[in-house]
């Protein structure tokens, strides 16, 4: 829906659509040791995460012929996160099955970024002109836990939970929860 800013002309549905496109690489480099505590695995690690995203220009399909399909140019993102954290797990036998315990923390930071402004204009423009829209800021920072346990008993069959929480960020907070059987074929 579109309102001009002086609210004389009745605002203007416009429906559009697109087809987008784009690649993503990331590449990760993670260092840590195992260490015992009692009959706990303590996984402590370190490592850095560089991702580029690259994506395709696009031209949105005016449907409703509103005059209000955009062309859009996003350009390309690279990013590069720090991260510290640890695993902590164990494998307790019980009388004919084993259930796995498994708590992980995780600290990420962001080390660098670079978010271009993305360029738009209407398709009907005839003086073309162009727009830039940038990205909010994002979270330099944030905490993601997780903790699961998952069971292995007689003839293959694994039942496993697992709930994430991503937190200390300002933009976002996430939950996710994770459930489900694994069975031998």
């Amino acid at each position: 829906m579109f309102q001009e800013s002086n609210r004389v002309i009745t605002q203007t549905n416009s429906v559009t659509a697109a087809s987008t496109d784009g690649d993503e690489l990331m590449v990760t480099l993670t260092t840590g040791w195992q260490t015992r505590l009692g009959s706990w695995n303590l996984t402590p690690f370190i490592g850095a995460t560089h991702i580029e995203t690259r994506f395709d220009d696009y031209v949105e399909r005016d449907r409703s012929n509103a005059g209000l399909a955009l062309g859009v140019s996003l350009g390309d993102r690279s990013t590069t996160f720090g991260q510290v954290g640890f695993t902590l797990s164990n494998a307790i036998s019980m009388d004919g099955w084993v259930l796995l315990p498994q708590l992980r923390a995780e600290y990420l930071a962001e080390l660098n970024a670079d978010r271009s402004t993305s360029s738009v204009r209407f398709l009907n423009d005839t003086n073309q002109n162009r727009f830039g829209l940038q990205a909010d800021d994002f979270d330099t920072d944030r905490l993601d836990l997780s903790f699961g346990v998952a069971g292995v008993f007689k003839n293959g069959w694994i039942p496993f939970f697992e709930y994430q929480l991503t937190t200390g960020a300002d933009a976002l907070d996430r939950y996710q929860i994770a459930v489900g059987l694994r069975v031998e074929l």
